[in-house]
């Protein structure tokens, strides 16, 4: 059963999430969000989107059930995907995207123009140059994490210990590798 309802009216996509009264977000809700954004943004003569929620408000979140271990990375990436649906939809619409993001390469993926900000503006271009490793080094210093080739910044509130200048901050429980560069 489907839990998103869509609507072109005058222009104007409109997409509720239809499962009052808190709208709790299931996989299967949030992969449809997604795909009822893409399908608004690809309609022809449609040149707003409206996002709301029945009931008593937009979504008290993402349904607890599927924070299981065997659940938690498909919902991780149906939030990622809904949520990037969203955004891709506006910026292909030549509109200004402003996001704040943790997953440096996401941002890559999605986003040409980049601005790398650390109390101040660091770096702002292509996102090929401003994700380059020096200048993320230069930017965030011991708070990054290297998965593979893909750097993640690492929120400064939960990880209280310095790392020295250049030196990437690492715990071996996030499975990144320590180091200089990636």
């Amino acid at each position: 059963m489907s839990h998103v309802r869509t609507g072109v009216d005058g222009g104007v996509a409109k997409i509720a999430l239809d499962k009052p009264p808190l709208n709790i977000l299931t996989i299967a809700m949030l992969t449809e969000l997604a795909e009822a954004v893409r399908d608004a943004a690809d309609t022809e003569g449609v040149h707003a989107l409206v996002l709301r929620g029945e009931g008593k408000g937009f979504s008290a979140g993402v349904d607890v059930r599927e924070h299981l271990p065997e659940t938690i990375e498909a919902m991780l990436a149906a939030v990622h995907d809904a949520l990037m649906a969203v955004l891709d939809a506006e910026a292909r619409a030549g509109k200004t995207v402003i996001a704040s993001t943790h997953d440096l390469a996401s941002a890559a993926d999605h986003f040409r123009s980049i601005v790398a900000v650390n109390g101040t503006i660091i770096a702002q271009g292509d996102a090929s140059l401003v994700l380059d490793t020096d200048v993320l080094l230069k930017t965030y210093g011991g708070h990054l994490l290297f998965v593979g080739d893909r750097a993640v910044l690492i929120d400064d509130a939960h990880h209280h210990d310095e790392a020295p200048a250049g030196v990437v901050h690492h715990h071996d429980d996030e499975g990144g590798t320590p180091g200089r560069r990636p």
